[in-house]
């Protein structure tokens, strides 16, 4: 073991930074903790990785084996004993935790009090692991931002995180997409914004949420005036929704992101948002994809274009558009001249329409 830990060790030195990725060691969960107890003889760590992150394999010498609910029971008692006293970040993504685990965490969190940002993404912890992080908020008033995506918390869990977001007002950043949260959910979260003034970002994506929860959030957009990422893309909010949102998106006017794909608003529902776009001016990228918008969407979100004029990113893929939404498009473009992506695919546009986008692109 000791030959392992002088190796995370030594890494951990020549970076200088504080940051302990512990990610790309194939280590036991005897050897985490034994890294993360050494540590403190070496520097202040501010930034504890053990997040597991597959996806960048090739870059690594090993992969940290999942933790578990012993794992992070273990883990837990680390912090519980100051191990790490200045932590400010603290990544535990897709080590299936669970809600044991969850609840073990929790217990720990008033001994890193100076917590800023906590992720606990895709680990199944549901509404029990979800009530139990909720509960220990209060013990890091500092926490900037929580992630909590793809983890089953449903309804119940969502109402127990907005109950607690009072005892984090300065959270900027919420991440809760993924979690089959529905109206219920939504209108509880909604029912929290204000708590949390300062949020510049909400993700609520991929979840359930319909027209009533589109409306609820829509509601609650005016606590967060702030707000710079809204995401509800992946849901069923339909063209009502869409409308709800469009009329509260001049309570924050300096929204930099809008995600509202795979909502199926259709012509009716791009069109209200389109009307709403001026209120909205610093808008840098919009994504409408797969939503059902035809032509007469394409048109009304291309008159709509002048109010947003440093949009740099704008997806309007697998919808409906045709030659025509595609020639409507094309004669906007001149009003988004900082414009560097534009996504159309998937659109049955033609010779016709590709022409007319070819052209505008010159």
């Amino acid at each position: 073991m000791a030959d392992v830990v002088n190796e995370v060790l030594a890494d951990y030195r020549q970076g200088g930074d504080g940051v302990l990725e512990l990610w790309r060691y194939d280590l036991t969960v005897e050897q985490v903790v034994e890294v993360i107890r050494a540590a403190q003889a070496v520097r202040e760590v501010r930034v504890l990785a053990l997040g597991r992150r597959d996806d960048e394999r090739r870059e690594v010498r090993g992969s940290l084996r999942p933790l578990g609910e012993a794992g992070a029971a273990a883990l837990a008692e680390a912090l519980k004993q100051k191990a790490v006293p200045g932590l400010q970040t603290l990544g535990v993504a897709a080590n299936r935790i669970g809600k044991a685990g969850a609840a073990a965490l929790a217990g720990a969190m008033a001994s890193v009090p100076r917590l800023q940002t906590l992720d606990v993404a895709r680990n199944g912890i549901g509404a029990a692991g979800a009530a139990a992080l909720a509960g220990a908020l209060a013990g890091v008033p500092g926490l900037q931002t929580l992630k909590v995506r793809n983890n089953g918390i449903g309804d119940a869990g969502a109402a127990a995180l907005a109950g607690a977001l009072a005892g984090v007002p300065g959270l900027q950043t919420l991440y809760v997409g993924g979690n089959g949260i529905g109206d219920a959910g939504a209108a509880a979260l909604a029912g929290a914004l204000a708590g949390v003034p300062g949020l510049q970002t909400l993700a609520v994506g991929a979840n359930d949420i319909g027209d009533a929860g589109a409306k609820a959030l829509a509601g609650g957009l005016a606590g967060v005036p702030g707000l710079q990422t809204l995401d509800v893309g992946n849901n069923s909010i339909g063209a009502v929704g869409a409308a709800a949102l469009a009329g509260a998106l001049a309570g924050v006017p300096g929204l930099q992101t809008l995600k509202v794909g795979n909502n199926g608003i259709g012509d009716a529902g791009v069109a209200a948002l389109a009307g709403a776009l001026a209120g909205v001016p610093g808008l840098q990228t919009l994504n409408m994809e797969d939503n059902e918008i035809g032509a007469a969407g394409a048109a009304a979100l291309a008159g709509a274009l002048a109010g947003v004029p440093g949009l740099q990113t704008l997806n309007v893929e697998a919808n409906y558009i045709g030659d025509a939404g595609a020639a409507a498009l094309a004669g906007a473009l001149k009003v988004v001249p900082g414009l560097q992506g534009l996504y159309v695919g998937w659109n049955g546009i033609g010779d016709v329409g590709a022409a007319a986008l070819a052209g505008a692109l010159k």
